[in-house]
């Protein structure tokens, strides 16, 4: 939980830096909340960081430990000399499945950039973080009687209806394929089915695309 607080919530803030190796330090602004007297001021530096339209980072020469750290967490490291990193759909959904907001990353980047951000890329950022969990895949099998009568059945019985919960049609359901086993079991044990028996309806999954 500390190491989540320290690199999460409080590295993106700049109250604290922290290393790729997981060695942190307090930076300026935490000093400043704490009541420490600050390091001496340091001579204005370049921009450490080009984003690009095409949605490539460039690292200006070795660039800070903090900088590429920050990087790492969202971005795809592309080539080393010089220091390319790639802004994928893939790479910003890593750092939002840590609860990092897009605009976290968007405020870091910009900061980084000193202030230069491209529009379409903001824009494309922010597009990713609305499409982010919104889809699921699961692998499923279908479900199909001879009659509207006997899957009708199957969703009242007991023994059946905790598995024919989404029906495609009067005839036809869906089935997750790891209820299959139990499924047809109780298919068995019913007489819809003789032991031994697995039709083809119920043995074709539904490969996610």
């Amino acid at each position: 939980m500390i190491r989540d607080l320290l690199g999460g919530i409080l590295s993106w803030l700049r109250v604290v830096r922290v290393a790729p190796g997981g060695a942190c330090r307090l930076a300026e602004a935490g000093l400043r909340l704490l009541g420490l007297p600050a390091p001496p001021a340091e001579e204005a530096r370049p921009a450490p960081i080009v984003v690009r339209p095409d949605f490539c980072v460039e690292v200006l020469g070795p660039g800070d430990l903090y900088t590429r750290f920050q990087l790492e967490r969202f971005a795809d490291r592309k080539a080393e000399a010089p220091c390319l990193y790639s802004l994928t759909a893939a790479g910003l959904g890593r750092a939002l499945g840590r609860n990092v907001q897009v605009e976290q990353v968007l405020a870091f980047l910009s900061q980084a950039a000193g202030g230069s951000l491209p529009a379409n890329v903001a824009g494309q950022l922010r597009l990713w973080a609305g499409r982010f969990g919104q889809v699921e895949l699961e692998e499923v099998v279908v479900l199909r009687t001879r009659s509207e009568r006997a899957l009708k059945e199957l969703s009242v019985l007991p023994e059946t209806r905790a598995y024919v919960t989404r029906r495609l049609s009067p005839v036809s359901a869906l089935v997750r394929r790891e209820h299959l086993p139990a499924l047809r079991r109780a298919l068995q044990a019913l007489g819809f089915l003789l032991s031994g028996e697995e039709p083809d309806e119920l043995d074709h999954p539904l490969q996610p695309g």
